[in-house]
């Protein structure tokens, strides 16, 4: 038990570094745009957007609140400092080191962690590497059956941002769609969520040279973005 609560403070350190944000909350769908982010194909760290998995499977902001409960408010995210990657990178990776080694290689609580080396990958253009942290998250939150829909989307989602990051599109594109499906289930999360995840899934299928495809999937925007108003 001591070894995994010092897992879960070098975690916690780690995720410091890398989100050093302050999440306000606002009403409708103005907190998907965030301009002070890169967007999904930008060589920054896309999914840094993301609402941060809590140990439970829960979707989470760093203030603790839960996103799936709340998300008819969106966040809005404004930086306050810059992440620092090289002091985060070998914290996050002896966390990861301890967690495995103490609760297995499976355990939920290693979603968080994985997801944060994914971020710090992306940042530092090592786009395997954080594909393959991302598929890792992916798959224990598959396993775990206290892990929800809304939060399977969200890491699937991830997911598929890293593999289009890395010119991996139809990859990509099985990935999104499986995110679409579970946020069909996720309720008013997926209804907000949703607009988000067309729009991204749309362009990249126009960067993976598939247009009729992406007009087809950019052609569902209007009427989901009514239902989420």
């Amino acid at each position: 038990r001591g070894c995994a609560a010092v897992g879960r403070a070098l975690a916690q350190l780690g995720e410091f570094y890398v989100f050093r944000v302050e999440y306000n909350y606002t009403g409708g769908l103005s907190g998907l745009d965030e301009p002070s982010r890169p967007g999904p194909l930008s060589t920054g760290h896309p999914s840094v957007r993301r609402p941060p998995t809590t140990a439970s499977g829960g979707v989470s902001g760093t203030s603790g609140i839960d996103f799936a409960s709340v998300f008819s408010a969106p966040p809005q995210v404004v930086t306050h400092s810059k992440p620092e990657f090289e002091k985060a990178r070998p914290v996050l990776r002896r966390a990861l080191t301890i967690l495995e080694k103490q609760l297995g290689p499976n355990h939920s609580e290693l979603v968080p962690v994985l997801r944060s080396l994914t971020t710090i990958e992306l940042h530092d253009k090592q786009y395997g590497l954080a594909e393959s942290y991302m598929l890792r998250a992916t798959s224990i939150a598959l396993l775990d059956p206290g892990t929800g829909d809304a939060t399977r989307a969200v890491l699937f989602k991830e997911t598929a941002a890293c593999s289009a990051i890395a010119g991996k599109y139809d990859d990509a594109d099985r990935y999104y769609r499986e995110t679409v499906r579970l946020l069909e289930n996720s309720g008013r999360f997926g209804v907000l969520y949703l607009p988000y995840v067309l729009q991204e899934w749309g362009e990249v299928l126009k960067v993976g040279g598939r247009p009729e495809e992406a007009e087809k999937v950019l052609q569902q925007l209007p009427a989901v973005k009514a239902r989420a108003e």
